[in-house]
C-alpha cells in the first residue's frame, strides 16, 4: 500500500510541476495534531537530507526489516541510491514520467547550484536505468491498483 500511495504522489507532484523526494523509515514516534516526534521521524529527515534524486526510499532499518516482502511487491526497484558522499544499496519507489515532466521542470530552472545539480543529474540517471531495464509502472489507475 506504501508504495502504490508514494508512487502516486510523486507522479502526481511531477504533473503539477512540483518534485518530491524524500525516506520512509518505520520505528516508534508519537504524534500530537499535526507533529510527529520520535526515533522513526528522526531517521527518515536524516536520510532525507542525505539523498540525492528525486524520489522515495526505504531507510536502512525498513529495509532489514521489511526486505523479503518488497521482492514480491512489484513497487519497488533495488538500487544503488546516491547520498552526500556515499552510495547506498536499497530500495526505492518504482515511479514513472510518460510526459517528460521531470524535464520541464528542471529545464526551468536557472541557475542550478552544484547541490541541485546532482539531484537532477542523478533523477535522469534513474529514469534511464528503468528504461534499460524495461521496468514501467501498471497503466492501470491508482484506484484501480488499490482493488
Amino acid at each position: 500500500m506504501h508504495g502504490l500511495v508514494v508512487q502516486k504522489l510523486i507522479e502526481t507532484c511531477l504533473s503539477k510541476q512540483l518534485l518530491v523526494r524524500g525516506a520512509t523509515s518505520v520505528g516508534k514516534y508519537n504524534t500530537k495534531q499535526s507533529v510527529f516526534v520520535g526515533p522513526a521521524i528522526d531517521e527518515a529527515a536524516a536520510w532525507h537530507e542525505m539523498g540525492q534524486e528525486v524520489g522515495v526510499f526505504l531507510t536502512p532499518s525498513t529495509l532489514f526489516k521489511y526486505r523479503s516482502n518488497l521482492d514480491s511487491a512489484g513497487m519497488f526497484i533495488e538500487r544503488t541510491m546516491k547520498f552526500k558522499g556515499q552510495e547506498l544499496p536499497t530500495y526505492c519507489v518504482l515511479w514513472r514520467d510518460d510526459r517528460n515532466n521531470f524535464t520541464r521542470i528542471a529545464e526551468k530552472q536557472s541557475p542550478i547550484s552544484p547541490d541541485i545539480a546532482n539531484k537532477y543529474i542523478n533523477t535522469i540517471k534513474y529514469l534511464k536505468e528503468l528504461k534499460n531495464k524495461g521496468k514501467d509502472v501498471s497503466e492501470r489507475s491508482f484506484y484501480q491498483q488499490l482493488d
